[in-house]
């Protein structure tokens, strides 16, 4: 049935010495194989079907090795089942495992590939780890690791990742996290569909190399929100070589103290690159928009009213909204705004008009005052150079009318352009 949940078993197979397993088949098993203290596992030809865990390393600090180990529904293909083993199964479980060799493994319907989450006392964590011809199919995310206790270090070559469009999770192909800084090389890496990002590495100045093949259908439950590379908090990744993204729109992204490093030959590709540098950046972002229409009755009593400048003449990169008025930044770096904005229905009560470029970081004013003059209309005009701008900051313009009776000064617009906003980036 549709809440199917399978027995709570304990593991077929407790590993605490030297054990070989092969050409074995693990039918539908809660938990397959734990291995312990001095325990190692080696195992050649193994498959089956799991619920919870396939291989569980809680502490082995001696090499293993496992070759051509396949999770896949050999029990039952029942959508009740794949729906429970999507959300909670995990191919391979890694506490700690000095010394790792994964060869020609593979998971279908299952939660992670694999999953490693160091433990306070246990010595170490992934040292030495070398997975080779590693494909996770059909479920959510491919290979997380939290060290924060323990350094990761290791490589991963030929790993394909490809989520189930079907289900809801939001976890990336590759995930690295924790406090405690961790290098991995990923030498091959094909995503044919991701549920967020490809690779994401968070925290601690882990540093993750990688060398992307085809990279396709990140963040497909929640598209044009994420990005395929996401560094942040110190972490670093270096791309040794330039993807081969097939679709998107959102590739590189760099937050809170992360850096992307990016080959030179990338400057050639086209589309919306979206990261920091600006030799990186070929989509320069740069808009000018105009307010074509007036705008009634909309400030002159203290009324704070956002100019929307609707019709728009250039806009390269996509990223002012017309409909709002407002630019969203995607490429960090200093910005250069201007504006004007022709106002009119004023009186001789009125006292002062403030025209304001409204940044997420600042308040950048421009002020009018009107004591003692009788001018039915007025041009105000703002440009600011450097604006710091980091991604997800938003830029606006904003009128400030006060003095009147009531709200009864109108935005000017019309074709010949009397009110306009423009921003670019300072490449």
């Amino acid at each position: 049935g549709a809440a199917w949940t399978p027995t709570a078993n304990a593991h077929d197979i407790r590993v605490e010495f030297r054990v070989h397993l092969d050409d074995i088949v693990f039918l539908n098993a809660t938990k397959a194989a734990l291995i312990r203290s001095a325990g190692v596992l080696t195992a050649n030809n193994c498959v089956g079907q799991v619920f919870d865990v396939g291989f569980e390393s809680e502490r082995s600090s001696d090499l293993q090795r496992w070759t051509n180990i396949c999770w896949w529904p050999y029990w039952s293909a029942d959508a009740n089942v794949a729906a429970y083993t999507i959300a909670n199964a995990v191919g391979f479980e890694i506490e700690r495992a000095d010394g790792l060799h994964m060869t020609n493994c593979f998971s279908i319907d299952m939660h992670r590939l694999l999953r490693h989450v160091d433990a306070v006392g246990a010595g170490s964590g992934m040292a030495g780890f070398a997975f080779a011809n590693v494909y996770s199919d059909g479920g959510d995310g491919g290979i997380e690791m939290v060290t924060n206790n323990y350094a990761a270090h290791g490589f991963i070559s030929n790993f394909l990742h490809n989520s189930d469009p079907a289900s809801s999770g939001a976890d990336a192909a590759f995930n690295l996290s924790g406090t405690v800084a961790s290098h991995v090389s990923i030498l091959g890496l094909t995503n044919t569909r991701s549920h967020a990002e490809v690779v994401k590495v968070t925290g601690a100045a882990h540093k993750v190399q990688v060398s992307p093949n085809r990279i396709s259908a990140w963040d497909s439950l929640a598209a044009g929100t994420v990005y395929a590379f996401h560094a942040a908090d110190g972490a670093v990744i270096d791309l040794l070589s330039p993807p081969d993204f097939t679709d998107g729109t959102l590739f590189y992204q760099e937050a809170t103290g992360g850096k992307i490093n990016i080959p030179p030959t990338l400057n050639a590709v086209t589309g919306d690159m979206v990261i920091a540098r600006a030799y990186t950046s070929p989509a320069h972002p740069i808009f000018l928009a105009r307010r074509q229409t007036n705008t009634l009755n909309i400030t002159g009593n203290g009324a704070t009213h956002t100019v929307i400048c609707n019709t728009v003449l250039t806009n390269k990169g996509g990223h002012y909204n017309p409909a709002t008025g407002i630019y969203t930044c995607l490429v960090p770096m200093p910005h250069t705004f201007a504006g004007q904005c022709r106002l009119s229905g004023i009186t001789a009560a009125c006292t002062a008009i403030q025209f304001n470029l409204v940044t997420t970081q600042g308040t950048y004013l421009s002020q009018y005052n009107n004591t003692g003059r009788l001018n039915p209309e007025q041009n105000l005009q703002i440009h600011v150079v450097g604006v710091p701008m980091a991604v997800g900051d938003t830029a606006k313009l904003q009128i400030i009318g006060s003095g009147e009776a009531g709200n009864v000064h109108d935005v000017i617009g019309a074709a010949s352009g009397q009110t306009w906003f423009s921003g670019r980036a300072e490449h």
